[in-house]
């Protein structure tokens, strides 16, 4: 797939060098199927993507250049000491009067997520903002923990969560960018011209959850936040407004106006926070409870995440044949409402249902096309799980080779992500089956 995408970029690029129209270069799949080639080729991928930033820096209007410049400095900063011979004449020639420093990983992974979440700012586009958060996650994964830069992926990602929210109503996606904003606020340096804003932006994520879930917490923290913005935000008055409609929500909810929980979505995360802290008959219970109110409510999306995790659920707890109809059900829902990556990750959860089911073929066809729309959708991290589960499967039918051949593609993406649990996991499946069906020998290698 990889040497498909280099051909079609390569094309796009020599195109606008031909013609001089920057339309195939600033279309946003362009930027989408670039992203995705650096996720799957790595350093490999640097020369052609960062030609295409450069030329979008060159093409976009001034104003809108810089997350586009930043992502091609950032990548050609690796060519420069190894092939200078493929950056841009302009640009290297400006690199031999001042050479930059060669930028680390994940300043390259944050750069280019950041350009791409600059493009779904501008053709909100659901791609280009699922792959920004692919790469921001990356970033911040590989990111060494003291880095000066840290705050300010993490904030990124958080932003990038949040404009999730707005498209999904997933309240999850909220809960994870408000941890994201958290995060950065507790690394930003106090003296930090950006903190006020950060602070700012984090109290109006806790508001917006609180209007959600009505969860008194969210208000305290949400006041928290405004208050410490107060330093250094520019608009005092909008400040003001919204420390004093916090503190009108606190009164309403004292005063029981304001009710205990807010419908379905509510019961449905709820349900998730049981679950993973491993109250699952809990976690049962709030997720067949929020359904009904979300079919009644037509949310569409909140039911098949639901149906999703109410499957995960029923699975932990042994029952494999109500987690598959739970999986089943929401892979319909998720089809229907052309969500792939949501999709291509339940598809996963019903092909380990299947196999702990004993239904074999169905599992290697459900892994099969998880895979497929996992690797379009770019997701790393969950292809690398779908791959570990279908070498799972292989090796239960007793096909060694295309169990190994799972097995050793998981590790090598868990490897190439930082993922060392993940690593871990494929390289005991390698070595169980090198001890089951044949090959001991080899085994030792692999622990």
């Amino acid at each position: 797939m990889s040497d498909e995408l280099f051909g079609s970029l390569r094309d796009r690029i020599q195109a606008y060098f031909n013609t001089g129209d920057p339309k195939a270069v600033l279309a946003p799949e362009t930027l989408a199927d670039a992203a995705q080639l650096m996720l799957l080729a790595g350093e490999r991928s640097y020369a052609v993507v960062g030609t295409l930033h450069w030329i979008r820096g060159q093409s976009l209007p001034e104003q809108e250049r810089g997350a586009d410049f930043h992502a091609a400095v950032c990548l050609f900063s690796v060519l420069n000491t190894t092939q200078p011979g493929l950056i841009p004449t302009p640009l290297r020639s400006a690199f031999a009067m001042r050479p930059p420093n060669v930028e680390p990983l994940h300043e390259i992974l944050h750069a280019v997520g950041a350009a791409l979440f600059a493009e779904f700012a501008r053709a909100r586009t659901r791609d280009l903002l699922d792959r920004a958060i692919v790469l921001f996650h990356r970033a911040v994964e590989a990111a060494p923990h003291a880095d000066p830069s840290r705050a300010a992926m993490e904030f990124n990602l958080g932003s990038a969560l949040s404009s999730r929210f707005d498209l999904t109503g997933d309240t999850s996606e909220l809960s994870t960018a408000i941890g994201a904003m958290r995060r950065a606020a507790d690394a930003i340096a106090e003296e930090h011209p950006g903190r006020g804003q950060l602070w700012f932006t984090l109290g109006i994520a806790l508001a917006r959850r609180f209007n959600v879930l009505h969860d008194l917490a969210d208000l305290d923290a949400c006041e928290a936040a405004l208050i410490k913005a107060s330093a250094g935000y520019p608009d005092q008055a909008e400040l003001a407004r919204n420390l004093e409609a916090v503190r009108t929500a606190r009164t309403q909810v004292i005063a029981g106006a304001v009710p205990a929980q807010a419908g379905g979505g509510a019961l449905s995360n709820q349900g998730l926070v049981h679950q993973e802290a491993g109250r699952l008959d809990e976690a049962v219970s709030c997720y067949l409870d929020a359904l009904p109110l979300l079919r009644a409510a037509g949310d569409r999306v909140n039911e098949g995440r639901t149906l999703n995790n109410l499957g995960t659920t029923y699975r932990l707890l042994g029952r494999y044949k109500e987690s598959a109809e739970q999986h089943e059900a929401a892979v319909a829902i998720l089809r229907e409402l052309g969500d792939q990556l949501s999709t291509g990750r339940t598809l996963t959860n019903l092909g380990v249902a299947y196999r702990l089911l004993g239904r074999q073929d169905e599992s290697l066809g459900s892994l099969a096309e998880a895979l497929q729309l996992l690797r379009s959708c770019g997701d790393l991290q969950c292809e690398g799980t779908t791959l570990v589960n279908l070498g799972a499967t292989y090796a239960t039918l007793g096909r060694a080779e295309e169990a190994i051949r799972s097995f050793e593609q998981a590790a090598a993406i868990f490897e190439q992500i930082g993922n060392q649990v993940g690593r871990a996991q494929a390289l005991e499946g390698l070595a169980w089956v090198f001890d089951t069906l044949g090959r001991p020998e080899d085994a030792t290698r692999w622990r």
